[in-house]
C-alpha cells in the first residue's frame, strides 16, 4: 500500500561527475518511517517508485543512470545529514552550483559502470572534456525526440515543451554531438559540455512551469549575435577603410604584393574585407564571423614593396590573441550562397573567396589545417555535400582523411593525391575552371577489398613526395631526421632507458619540438604529475631556468598556452579501456596526432600475477598498436627495461615483457647511459628499429641543466678514411649501421 503523503526528496548522486536532481515523488509506505529518516535505496525501490510515478503522471525524473552510489534523503531530515553530503533545496542553488558541488565530491564514490571522465586538460589553463556514452539512450529517457544527423543528434530545447518538439523548427533545434556530447542550442545560443547538458535537461524536466526557467543559465553564449565585439577588433577596424574607398592603382598594388590576381574588388567588399596603408606597408584585414553573424576575430595580412622593388610579406597576425580555437573564415556568405546544401572547406581566405566568386558555393577557410573545431560541426549539419580542398600534397591528404571521418565520410568529397595540380586561386590564375576541378572530387570508398587502380595515385604520391611522406621534421634534434627521417602518423614508437637516464625529460622536449610545429599532442603522464611535467616543458620551451626569470613567467606561459598540447587527468594505475576512451575522445575533439604514454608499467600497476603479467602487457601493447592504426595517430610508449648487468648496454631484448613490444613497434629508441660505469662513457640515443626505411644509428647527447634540454654533440676528433680523407667522430656515430626489414 502506498502512503498518500507528498514529500519532497533529494537524490544525491555521489559518483564521478554526476549531479544532484530534485524530484517530487510519492513515497512508498515500506520506505516511510515515523522519524522521517531515510535509508539507501536499492534498485528495486527506485524501479517501483519510477513505475508508480509514471502511472500517477507526476513530474518525476529519475534517470536509470543514477542507481549507483546514491542516497535518498528527506529535506525534513536535515539534522541527520552528513556534513560531507549537503542537501539541496529547490530555489537555493542554480543547476551550475549543484553541478560544481557534486563535482568536488566526485572522488568519494566511483561508479564501476560510469565511464564519464574529466580526462583531458589543456596546457596551463584546464578545461573539462568528457567521454560520452549512451547519448541517445539518455535523450530518449528524457522523452526528447531524436533525429540522427551526420555528426549530431537533432532534438529540441528542453524548455520549449511538447508542442515545439512536435513542430521541430530549425530555430528551436538542439544539436548534441553523438561522439563527444558537445551541444549547441539554436534557441538559446548556448553551447557546452555533455555534463552541462545532462544537468540542464534534468533540471528543466523536473519543473512544472517552464516559461520562467532560464535555460543553461550559467553557460556562456557561444555564437550570440548580441555579444560585444572584442576591443582589439574594434581598434583595428576603426583605423581601416572598405575596399570601395580604394583607388584602382592601390588595388592593383595589393594584388601584386599578395599574388591575389583574379579576385575581384566586389568579392573583397562582399566579405567585408578592410585595408589600411602604414608608411608604404599594406595591411589587409579579413574579418572572421561566427555562424550567426558576429565578428569574433580579425586576421591581418601585411606586405610591402622594398626600395629594391622586391615584395616582402610579413607574418600573419590574428586578433584577439586567445587560446581558443579560431573559427573558419567565410561564414558571412552563408545566407547569399546559391547552393544551400553544398560547401567547400579549403586552406586560405583567398581560396575561399575565389570558390564563392566563381561558383556561388559557400567556402570556409581553416586557420589551422591540423584542427577542425567541434564547435563548427553543428552548423555544418545542414550541408549534404562537403568538399575538402586542403592542398595538393601528402600532408593535405592526411588531414583530409582525418577531417572526413570527423565530418562523416558519407557526405565528404575529397581529392586524392595528384588529382588536382593547383589550389583554387592558382586554378583561376592558370585559366582553369574551378567548377570542373570540384567535379573531380570523389567520396572516400568504403570497400573492404581495394584494387591497384584505387591505390595507384597514392602510391605515386609516396614516390613523388618522399620528404613529405617521411613526416614532420625535428628542429631541435636535426640528427634524428637523418635516421628516422621524420615523425609520421599511424606509427608506434617505444622509448626505453635505464632508471634516471632522463626518459621523461627527453620525451618532453622531443614531443614539444613537434608540438611547436603544429603536431597536436596528448600526454598521458602516469608516473609524474602534470604540474611537474608542464614545469619541465615550460623551461624547455623558454630554454632557460624560469626560477631565475620569474618576471618572464606570464609571457612564457602565454606563448606555451597557445601550443596544441593536452594532458590526460589520469595519474598512477588506470584501466587501459579508460585510457583508450580518453585518447579516442581527444583525437575526435582536438584532432590529436601524437599520443605519449609515460609509462606503461605505472599505468598497469600491480594488478597481475607472475604468470599473467606478460599476457596483460601484450594485450595493452596490442591495443595501442590497433589504436595507432585505426585512428591514424602516432603513439609513443615509454617502457622501463628489464634488469640487466651493470655496465651492459641496452638492446631490443632489454625491453620489459615479451617480444610482442618489439614486434609491434615501428620505431625503437634506446637511451644508452655509460657515464657512471666507464671513465670515457657517454650518453646517447640509439635508434634500434626503424620500419620506415630500415636506417639505424646513434646520436650523442649532452644535458643542459639550466633549460632541462638535450643538445647534440659535435665531435672535433677525426678518423682517417680508406681513401686518405678524414671524417669527424660525429659522422661515424651517426652513420647508418644497418637495415631492418622485419
Amino acid at each position: 500500500m502506498v502512503s498518500s503523503q507528498l514529500l519532497k526528496f533529494v537524490i544525491q548522486v555521489r559518483y564521478l561527475k554526476c549531479f544532484a536532481v530534485e524530484i517530487q515523488a510519492i513515497r512508498c509506505s515500506r520506505l516511510f518511517q515515523s522519524s522521517c529518516s531515510c535509508k539507501p535505496l536499492i534498485r528495486s525501490d527506485l524501479h517501483f517508485m519510477r513505475t508508480y510515478c509514471t502511472l500517477r503522471r507526476t513530474k518525476c525524473v529519475v534517470s536509470k543512470y543514477m542507481f549507483k552510489g546514491q542516497m535518498f534523503r528527506s529535506i525534513n531530515d536535515d539534522s541527520r545529514s552528513d556534513s560531507n553530503s549537503p542537501v539541496y533545496h529547490d530555489e537555493e542553488m542554480t543547476f551550475g552550483e549543484r553541478s560544481a558541488i557534486n563535482t568536488s565530491e566526485a572522488g568519494h564514490v566511483l561508479s564501476e559502470e560510469s565511464d564519464t571522465t574529466d580526462s583531458v586538460s589543456k596546457t596551463v589553463e584546464s578545461s573539462d572534456y568528457y567521454i560520452v556514452q549512451n547519448v541517445e539512450s539518455f535523450l530518449k529517457e528524457m522523452y526528447m525526440p531524436l533525429k540522427k544527423g551526420y555528426t549530431c543528434f537533432h532534438t529540441v530545447c528542453p524548455k520549449l515543451g511538447k508542442l515545439a518538439m512536435k513542430k521541430g523548427k530549425q530555430e528551436d533545434t538542439l544539436y548534441v554531438n553523438s561522439t563527444s556530447g558537445y551541444f549547441y542550442c539554436n534557441h538559446c545560443g548556448k553551447s557546452g559540455s555533455w555534463l552541462q547538458l545532462k544537468d540542464n535537461v534534468v533540471y528543466v524536466k523536473s519543473k512544472k512551469i517552464k516559461k520562467n526557467i532560464t535555460c543553461f543559465k550559467e553557460v556562456k553564449e557561444n555564437f550570440s549575435s548580441t555579444d560585444l565585439i572584442h576591443p582589439d577588433i574594434i581598434k583595428h577596424f576603426e583605423n581601416s577603410d572598405n575596399f570601395t574607398m580604394m583607388s584602382g592603382d592601390t588595388f592593383e598594388t595589393i594584388q601584386t604584393i599578395f599574388d591575389w590576381h583574379g579576385i575581384e574588388r566586389t568579392t573583397f567588399i562582399n566579405y567585408d574585407v578592410r585595408y589600411r596603408n602604414e608608411e608604404d606597408k599594406y595591411c589587409i584585414l579579413f574579418p572572421i564571423y561566427s555562424p550567426v553573424g558576429r565578428i569574433t576575430a580579425v586576421c591581418i595580412y601585411s606586405g610591402l614593396i622594398t626600395e629594391d622593388g622586391d615584395v616582402k610579406i610579413l607574418p600573419i597576425q590574428t586578433y584577439p590573441r586567445s587560446k581558443d580555437k579560431i573559427l573558419p573564415f567565410g561564414w558571412q556568405q552563408k545566407s547569399s550562397s546559391r547552393h544551400s546544401d553544398n560547401i567547400v572547406i579549403t586552406s586560405s581566405e583567398a581560396n575561399a573567396m575565389v570558390i564563392n566568386q566563381e561558383t556561388g558555393i559557400m567556402a570556409l577557410a581553416l586557420k589551422n589545417l591540423y584542427q577542425l573545431p567541434q564547435d563548427v560541426l553543428p552548423h555544418l549539419e545542414s550541408f549534404n555535400k562537403i568538399t575538402l580542398w586542403l592542398g595538393t600534397d601528402i600532408k593535405a591528404w592526411e588531414n583530409t582523411k582525418m577531417f572526413s571521418k570527423k565530418l562523416n565520410d558519407n557526405r565528404c568529397y575529397i581529392f586524392r593525391p595528384n588529382m588536382v595540380k593547383y589550389m583554387p586561386l592558382e586554378t583561376l590564375q592558370n585559366e582553369c575552371d574551378i567548377s570542373t576541378e570540384l567535379d573531380k572530387a570523389r567520396l572516400i570508398s568504403h570497400k573492404a577489398i581495394l584494387t591497384f587502380d584505387y591505390l595507384k595515385q597514392e602510391v605515386y604520391s609516396e614516390f613523388a613526395h618522399y620528404t613529405q611522406v617521411a613526416g614532420v621534421q625535428w628542429s631541435r634534434y636535426t640528427k634524428l631526421n637523418q635516421v628516422l627521417k621524420g615523425h609520421r602518423r599511424g606509427e608506434l614508437t617505444i622509448l626505453t632507458g635505464p632508471t634516471g637516464s632522463g626518459k621523461t625529460t627527453f620525451m618532453a622536449e622531443y614531443s614539444l619540438d613537434l608540438c611547436m610545429q603544429g603536431v597536436c599532442t596528448l600526454w598521458g603522464s602516469f608516473e609524474i604529475s602534470n604540474v611537474r611535467l608542464v614545469k619541465i616543458m615550460m623551461q624547455q620551451y623558454a630554454r632557460k631556468d624560469i626560477t631565475k626569470h620569474l618576471d618572464d613567467f606570464e609571457s612564457i606561459a602565454e606563448g606555451f598556452s597557445m601550443l596544441p598540447m593536452y594532458f590526460m587527468a589520469y595519474f598512477g594505475v588506470e584501466k587501459i579501456q579508460r585510457v583508450l576512451e580518453a585518447m579516442s575522445h581527444a583525437v575526435y575533439v582536438h584532432d590529436i596526432s601524437h599520443v605519449v604514454v609515460d609509462n606503461l608499467q605505472f599505468m598497469m600497476g600491480m594488478d597481475f600475477t607472475e604468470k599473467n603479467r606478460f599476457l596483460l602487457q601484450d594485450r595493452i601493447i596490442s591495443a595501442f598498436r590497433q589504436f595507432a592504426t585505426e585512428k591514424n595517430c602516432h603513439v609513443t610508449l615509454i617502457i622501463h627495461p628489464r634488469k640487466i648487468n651493470e655496465g651492459e648496454e641496452l638492446s631490443t631484448s632489454s625491453i620489459f615483457g615479451s617480444a610482442k613490444a618489439t614486434q609491434e613497434a615501428d620505431n625503437i629508441i634506446l637511451i644508452q647511459d655509460q657515464r657512471l660505469v666507464k671513465p670515457s662513457g657517454r650518453k646517447y640515443i640509439q635508434i634500434a628499429k626503424n620500419r620506415f626505411d630500415g636506417d639505424m644509428g646513434v646520436m650523442t647527447l649532452t644535458f643542459n641543466k639550466e633549460s632541462l634540454t638535450f643538445n647534440t654533440v659535435e665531435k672535433k676528433k677525426t678518423t682517417k678514411k680508406s681513401d686518405g680523407s678524414y671524417s669527424s667522430k660525429d659522422e661515424i656515430m651517426n652513420e647508418t649501421l644497418g637495415s631492418d626489414f622485419e
